[in-house]
């Protein structure tokens, strides 16, 4: 049996309103795709203002702290404490105005002085805006200004006084201290050989009356450190994580901000500060190429940590950078051997051919982020990489990787002007000079003398380590080891006026009769202080003006025999100088009357 239907039995006004449906579901379709489309365009556009106000409040903030400097250079004094706004006066100055200032396009920013200490302050600037409402929006930048004239006039260091000393351990509990850096107001900060205090934090404002230091918990030990401002960068022993940033806008409660990885297993020996760039020095490296990328750091909110929680905040972020090399921590990372087109897609870890450059699961636990692919290399003993390293350092949170050279073993780094000064393990090349002017292109500085490598200075009379360098106007003062008898001077002086290799006159010797661990010396190049593992004398203090290298006087540190000098700093703003043996840190102050250099 067949059935057919009759369509002219189907009502024509039913077949118009099926094609009405029809018709109005198409409508609505498109309002659809047309209303999200002009969604997507009014996010993107809101996204691009967004964008744009920040660019704007940032360069708002930037001003005002380039107007704090300006105040500054006028005089010191005129940076007093408190919220202000800035503008121009009627000669072309910067000056403080009221309490906040307004600027075009609706951006209002404030600029807070904080004093931190005599000759420094914090300037905070503050840039706010609000397109939305119940949506404010705001950039917040801060530096650490310095009185320019702040340093006092160089005393009479051919007599010495001891005005302070405090010991941190002892014999039978020794954490043998490494390294001194200076900071903010009157703190020194003191790395050491321990995983349970690896720092101290001495307040040094009134010697001889020295409260006990806070000793701080990293969990690793600091071998050197160095202060920009509020933050306190330091080496440590940790093989997956050398390089540690701190925030020490409050001195005794650091913050641990974030780490970075060389290559190697803690192998990093020194490290420098110079504007908006650190340098750091290793050895037990190899040579090796570096790929010009720069990874960034993972990113985890910087929080603060009592001293025994440190070590644990710190091996948390430690194991949390080793879980993204296995897994999709973040919501940017990609797991190893995925598929990445940048290097923010492999947690800080490099985009080689399209693939997370992860090596093995062993390498891994070892190698930088920057030096993942150097660690394939074999073209040097130890194939993990370069042993100088250029970053910068100019987002507080992020030590972002910029340059590398191979220069056979660093111990210790001075920065004068566009050259990196470095005493070097190489028997054929003591000392090493880098060309520094653009730190994302570090070359050896041209020339060298007595067959040394390029940028590099082969004391003939010795193979002996360069152990630690130092400058002053236009000389640099080199420290060696010390071999057996006969005697070979431990200190060379050199003619650095050309700012690279010295190749003009000297140099000039002095035998220190020890091991040289540390030098330093004052801004008039008048004297050298010099620390040497050698306890009858420890420190030494040398006269250096024209040449001169007379011994002026020498400090003996009490027994037992284990006890040398370690390190030692020379503070221009106070005309101080702190040395540290292996468990007691020293404070000396020049006799009255004036520098034996007039």
């Amino acid at each position: 049996m067949q059935f057919s239907i009759d369509r002219t039995s189907v009502p024509r006004a039913a077949r118009r309103g099926v094609l009405l449906i029809e018709i109005l579901l198409g409508i609505a379709v498109f309002a659809l795709f047309v209303s999200a489309v002009g969604l997507t365009l009014l996010r993107g556009q809101e996204g691009t203002e967004a964008s744009g106000d920040r660019v704007r409040g940032t360069e708002y903030a930037e001003k005002a702290l380039e107007a704090a400097r300006s105040i500054r250079d006028q005089d010191f004094s005129l940076l007093t404490a408190g919220q202000h706004g800035i503008q121009v006066d009627g000669i072309g100055r910067w000056q403080f105005a009221g309490t906040q200032s307004t600027f075009s396009g609706g951006y209002t920013v404030s600029l807070t002085i904080t004093p931190i200490a005599q000759d420094e302050v914090v300037a905070m600037a503050v840039a706010s805006w609000n397109r939305s409402p119940n949506r404010p929006q705001s950039v917040r930048l801060q530096t650490v200004l310095t009185e320019h004239s702040a340093t006092k006039t160089v005393g009479n260091w051919s007599a010495f006084t001891l005005s302070g000393s405090y010991a941190v351990g002892s014999q039978s509990a020794n954490p043998v201290l490494n390294d001194i850096a200076l900071g903010q107001g009157h703190y020194a900060y003191v790395g050491a050989n321990s995983l349970t205090q690896s720092l101290f934090i001495f307040d040094v404002a009134s010697p001889p009356a020295l409260p006990p230091p806070l000793p701080v918990n990293l969990g690793v030990s600091v071998y050197a450190s160095a202060v920009k401002g509020t933050m306190l960068y330091a080496v440590t022993s940790d093989p997956n994580g050398e390089i540690k940033a701190f925030d020490i806008t409050n001195p005794t409660s650091p913050i641990f901000v974030t780490s970075y990885d060389l290559p190697g297993n803690g192998n990093a020996t020194s490290l420098v500060v110079d504007g908006d760039f650190l340098f750091v020095g290793a050895k037990g490296l190899g040579p090796a190429a570096f790929l010009p990328h720069s990874p960034p750091p993972i990113a985890f909110a910087p929080l603060a940590y009592g001293p025994l929680a440190l070590a644990n905040a710190i091996a948390d972020h430690a194991y949390a950078r080793a879980y993204c090399l296995t897994v999709d921590c973040l919501d940017s990372c990609v797991p190893a051997g995925m598929a990445c087109t940048q290097d923010a897609d492999c947690c800080g870890t490099p985009c080689i051919l399209n693939t997370c450059d992860f090596l093995s699961s062993s390498a891994a636990s070892s190698s930088s982020s920057s030096a993942s692919s150097a660690a394939a290399s074999s073209s040097g003993p130890y194939p993990n990489g370069n042993d100088f390293f250029s970053f910068d350092i100019s987002n507080p949170t992020v030590i972002r990787y910029l340059h590398s050279l191979y220069v056979g073993g660093v111990n210790w780094i001075h920065i004068a002007g566009n050259a990196a000064y470095i005493a070097s393990t190489v028997d054929t090349a003591e000392l090493r000079v880098v060309n520094i002017a653009n730190p994302a292109a570090l070359a050896f500085a041209p020339g060298s003398v007595n067959g040394a490598p390029q940028g590099g200075y082969d004391l003939t009379d010795r193979t002996l380590d360069g152990t630690a360098i130092t400058t002053t106007g236009t000389n640099a003062i080199l420290g060696t080891q010390q071999d057996s008898p006969p005697l070979t001077p431990s200190i060379v002086l050199f003619d650095a006026s050309t700012g690279g290799v010295p190749t003009t006159n000297g140099p000039w010797l002095y035998s220190a009769s020890g091991n040289v661990m540390r030098v330093d010396a004052d801004a008039s190049g008048c004297y050298a202080f010099i620390a040497t593992d050698w306890r009858s004398q420890a420190l030494q203090v040398i006269k250096i003006k024209d040449h001169s290298m007379a011994k002026l006087l020498t400090y003996a540190i009490a027994p037992p025999v284990q006890r040398t000098g370690r390190a030692l700093v020379y503070d221009p703003a106070l005309d101080r100088l702190y040395l540290i043996d292996h468990w007691t840190l020293y404070i000396f102050t020049p006799a009255a009357g004036p520098s034996s250099c007039p």
